[in-house]
C-alpha cells in the first residue's frame, strides 16, 4: 500500500497504480457480494488474459461517510508465478 504524509500524494499514487493495473484486466465478474453496518465484502474473478488468467479475489472494504477508507484484497498468487 502506498503511504505519505498528505492525503492528496497518496490518492495520486494509488490512482496512478489503479491505471495500470486496469490496462490488464479484460473482465471482472462478481460472485457474491455481504454487508454489515460500516462494511462490505465481495468475491469475484479477475481475468488479466493470457499468460496469467482469472484471479480469484476477496475484497473487504470498511465506509465512512459514505467513502471507502480501507480495501483490503485477498488473492491466490500462483497466477501470477505463471510467468
Amino acid at each position: 500500500m502506498a503511504s505519505s504524509k498528505g492525503p492528496c500524494r497518496v490518492y495520486d499514487k494509488l490512482t496512478t497504480k489503479r491505471k495500470k493495473l486496469t490496462k490488464f484486466i479484460k473482465s471482472i465478474e462478481v460472485h457474491a457480494v455481504f454487508s454489515s453496518e460500516d462494511q462490505a465484502m465481495l468475491t469475484y474473478n479477475m481475468d488479466f488474459g493470457e499468460p496469467i488468467g482469472v484471479c480469484r479475489v476477496a475484497a473487504l472494504m470498511t465506509f465512512k461517510d459514505g467513502l471507502i477508507v480501507r480495501n483490503e484484497l485477498f488473492f491466490d498468487t500462483r497466477p501470477f508465478e505463471k510467468n
